[in-house]
């Protein structure tokens, strides 16, 4: 990525480059390299003439940026999401291809920060702005496409807070996991369906289908070598006892990002 950074100089592609790079170095734990590229990532400003998916990735940079390692003052997370998703849907052409490319690594980012209320806000809101643009785009739950991951942030975080949600919440992230789309290159939404079965399983007390989900999703953590979804999973190792947690909070107090952010609180929170 820093070769290709040599060769190009459009915002489109600074940005595409600098998301990437900063991420992967958050996904290391590596607070100098995240802290290094956010710095830049914070000084392109994209137009409409910018197609939107690096766009997302920037305001995504901010909510990780923001929660796991400096408060930035001057900026307002749902503004900034608002201001961005003025300029991302108005990039021609861009709603109708029903592909919520640009919302999708915000709903990641906000399910690291655990903003549930914000999460279902956006949720939602792309359901409505999607829909009535392209009647050809699919939200259905069942179809397992990148479409369908907005549906299930919204009925995660509608059960963490509390509201009434889909029936079977397991058996639609079962569902989900046994047949989710093998195009997508990043495991991180693969991981995260398995969290939400960990953090529903162990609520309602279904001990090995908890620990069948948590381990699934540390496989893949590993095989990916995300430290950070390591790093959290292994802070709420099932065994409460496990030499494996101090193994965890080593790494997350080694890293210097926040540490209340790496403790799963399973069931509803209210908040």
């Amino acid at each position: 990525m820093s070769e290709y950074l040599k060769h190009v100089s459009s915002i489109e592609n600074r940005l595409f480059a600098y998301s990437i790079l900063h991420l992967s170095g958050f996904l290391k734990l590596d607070r100098n390299i995240s802290i290094g590229y956010y710095s830049i990532i914070k000084t392109i400003y994209p137009d409409t003439s910018v197609y939107p998916w690096p766009i997302g990735r920037k305001v995504a940079a901010h909510i990780i940026h923001k929660n796991f390692i400096e408060e930035d003052e001057n900026s307002n997370t749902a503004d900034l999401i608002e201001k961005y998703t003025k300029i991302a849907h108005a990039y021609p052409g861009y709603l109708e291809n029903g592909l919520v490319e640009f919302e999708l690594y915000i709903l990641l980012a906000l399910l690291m920060v655990k903003d549930y209320r914000m999460l279902m806000d956006l949720s939602e809101s792309v359901q409505k702005i999607y829909l009535p643009t392209n009647s050809a785009c699919v939200f259905d739950l069942l179809f397992n496409s990148q479409n369908s991951i907005p549906g299930y942030c919204l009925e995660f975080a509608k059960y963490k807070l509390g509201k009434s949600h889909h029936p079977d919440l397991a058996g639609l992230f079962e569902n989900a996991i046994n047949h989710f789309a093998t195009t997508f290159d990043d495991f991180q939404f693969l991981i995260f369906l398995n969290i939400f079965l960990f953090d529903i399983y162990t609520y309602q007390g279904e001990t090995e289908s908890a620990l069948a989900a948590y381990n699934s999703a540390m496989n893949l953590s590993c095989l990916a070598q995300y430290s950070f979804y390591e790093a959290l999973l292994l802070n709420n190792h099932p065994n409460q006892q496990s030499d494996q947690r101090a193994k965890a909070q080593k790494m997350i107090s080694d890293s210097g990002f926040e540490k209340s952010l790496f403790t799963l609180c399973p069931g509803p929170c209210f908040e």
